[in-house]
């Protein structure tokens, strides 16, 4: 089904999302993934990031960016407020837009602004895991384009790796130009390897130019970070131990209690990365698919990571994945210092 992107009249107010997993609603591969992961030796062991982000794990991150403590959100959205237009001119026209992990869609709406201004006919496409999250933020979005005639607004529900088999097993989209959104600093919660996979598979295809407009969060105060990450209001502890809740769903048995599990964040200055942990508050043993893991009291299981990532990291990313910066804009936010880039990638 070749999508039209080029029809002016609104129809935001009946938002389409699209069904893109590739394994509809089966968990069976999460599940395959979170098993092997929690099985590792002692020191290996973690829950794997995008349990996080289910529901109610879109709801709790809601309440993070809410907090004042939580830099990124408004270093990101004083960034895009403020360079938008220029953005838009740098991005060309592309009349395909897709977001990776759009969640609220808050900070996207100032560039969608830009686009409506300049009356480029495109169709944004956002991408996410949560259902009803998901449909929340389009008619949230829906209700602050109502006036809009140009840019047409649709969903996705799926990961990002549905996102790329979807592009590259059919015609969907065309030949189409696409731009793809991908903010909120969330690359750096993928491991390097699989991060500069995936910007190769979306930027490196033969069949359409392609393009990445990408937010890196490159703050080195350890103050600050740790502050962001571990907010004194408790919100960080609750978004990450969901994670236990959300695996005891996927894995069909109440294999975590919360009640025995701490929250504990670290930076490291020397890998420029944040990790937060689950950490055993006494000894205990789990059963996995009939496998017994032991976990001695303050032994951690890493809940997700957070680079903080500057032009020299960049520069190594766009290398290793075969593209390169087209432009960059950075902007100082508050006290925060050089915080936060975004960064426009294409194809060699």
């Amino acid at each position: 089904m070749l999508i039209e992107t080029n029809k002016m009249h609104n129809r935001n107010a009946t938002m389409e999302v699209l069904e893109i997993r590739l394994q509809g609603e089966d968990s069976t591969n999460l599940r395959e993934e979170l098993v092997a992961s929690l099985t590792r030796p002692a020191s290996y062991r973690s829950i794997p990031s995008i349990l996080l982000w289910d529901d109610r794990g879109q709801e709790l991150f809601e309440d993070i960016m809410n907090c004042p403590q939580y830099y990124p959100f408004r270093a990101e959205l004083a960034l895009l407020s403020g360079y938008s237009s220029q953005m838009v001119t740098a991005t060309g026209q592309s009349r395909l837009i897709i977001e990776l992990g759009a969640g609220n869609c808050k900070k996207t709406l100032a560039y969608l602004t830009a686009l409506e201004k300049r009356r480029i006919p495109t169709a944004y496409f956002a991408v996410d895991i949560a259902p009803d999250s998901l449909t929340n933020s389009l008619a949230q979005l829906s209700e602050n384009m109502s006036s809009f005639q140009y840019v047409i607004c649709h969903g996705m529900l799926g990961s990002y790796d549905d996102c790329v088999q979807l592009l590259e097993d059919n015609d969907a989209f065309g030949a189409e130009d696409v731009l793809f959104l991908w903010f909120g600093n969330s690359i750096t919660n993928l491991p390097w390897k699989k991060a500069t996979e995936l910007i190769n598979h979306l930027l490196c295809t033969k069949s359409r130019r392609t393009k990445l407009l990408l937010s890196v969060d490159g703050c080195r105060s350890e103050e600050l970070i740790l502050t962001a990450y571990d907010l004194p209001g408790g919100q960080s502890r609750q978004f990450i131990q969901n994670g236990l809740t959300h695996a005891n769903a996927v894995l069909g048995d109440e294999v975590f209690d919360c009640a025995d599990w701490d929250f504990e964040g670290s930076w490291d200055p020397v890998s420029a990365m944040h990790n937060s942990y689950h950490v055993a508050k006494r000894d205990l043993t789990i059963q996995v698919d009939g496998q017994t893991v032991p976990f001695t009291k303050g032994e951690k299981l890493h809940g997700i990571m957070s680079g903080k990532w500057d032009s020299e990291i960049v520069g190594r990313l766009c290398e290793a994945a075969g593209v390169t910066v087209e432009r960059h804009w950075t902007r100082p936010v508050d006290n925060f210092g050089k915080s936060m880039t975004l960064v426009l990638m294409e194809m060699y």
